[in-house]
């Protein structure tokens, strides 16, 4: 993937009267020549409490063959608002993506999801609470 060049950026920029906003700017930043959003992949390996770079556009790849891990999301600020991540499992034992307050603030009821070999979600969060938007179940053959 190319990635844009700072003439580019700065037409993107042009076209956008609010481009001083640091959050736009990042998601200027990781733009390609494509128009598609550059995604950080961080490994997870173990039990975690994700860090604000890693769900700013990231891509977790939880693989664990033998422990069932948690992820914990960040608790959701005005500085997080807008962050997407997804989280895929490539391990055998499963995944828990926790988020403390609740998805969508629903507490404790709420909290968490369980991905299974396979699976991946996406969490945004924005400023407020965090998400799920998506999730993919991709099919063994």
């Amino acid at each position: 993937m190319a990635v844009l060049t700072t003439r580019e950026k700065r037409k993107v920029q042009r076209m956008n009267p609010t481009s001083n906003d640091v959050q736009l700017q990042d998601r200027i930043d990781r733009l390609d020549t494509d128009g598609r959003v550059q995604r950080t992949v961080t490994a997870k390996t173990a039990t975690a409490t994700l860090t604000a770079a890693e769900v700013s556009y990231g891509l977790i790849s939880a693989t664990d063959a033998s422990t069932a891990i948690v992820l914990t999301l960040p608790a959701a600020s005005a500085t997080l608002a807008q962050s997407d991540v997804i989280i895929g499992m490539g391990g055998a034992a499963g995944v828990k993506v926790k988020c403390t307050a609740g998805f969508g603030g629903g507490g404790g009821s709420y909290d968490h999801a369980t991905l299974a070999l396979g699976m991946a979600l996406q969490c945004v969060c924005d400023g407020t609470n965090w998400y799920v938007v998506n999730v993919t179940v991709c099919a063994g053959t």
